[in-house]
């Protein structure tokens, strides 16, 4: 039977299918997650600090299933190639993370942080 992708062995597949449910089901493990954030600021801070450490944990996670990668395709690439193709693979890591930081975070609050980018997310 083959791989379910052809270039990838079986135990990398399971190690980011685990992962991914993983990330996934942490993500909406607060049952409030789509009311707004309180006005309280005890339990706004209670909401954010457990958000935060699942985030983290998430991230954690999958900085170590990317690191079991061999991530560097440097073969019949030259010096400057490598060093170009490292950088964007950073920058990729670098997004997804922010991508699985704010996946655990409520909407409202993810309106909030990204505030900056649109005026009308405020």
């Amino acid at each position: 039977m083959p791989a379910f992708v052809p270039d990838i062995s079986y135990h990398i597949q399971l190690v980011f299918i685990v992962t991914f449910s993983y990330i996934w089901l942490s993500a909406f493990q607060d049952s409030n997650y789509l009311e707004p954030m309180p006005t309280d600021d005890a339990e706004f801070h209670k909401i954010i600090h457990t958000d935060v450490w699942r985030a983290i944990l998430s991230v954690v996670l999958f900085l170590c299933a990317f690191s079991y990668l061999k991530a560097y395709p440097e073969y019949e690439m030259g010096e400057w190639n490598q060093r170009i193709n490292r950088v964007l693979l950073m920058l990729t890591v670098i997004y997804m993370s922010f991508i699985i930081f704010m996946l655990h975070m409520r909407p409202d609050f993810g309106r909030r942080v990204l505030g900056f980018l649109d005026s009308s997310l405020n």
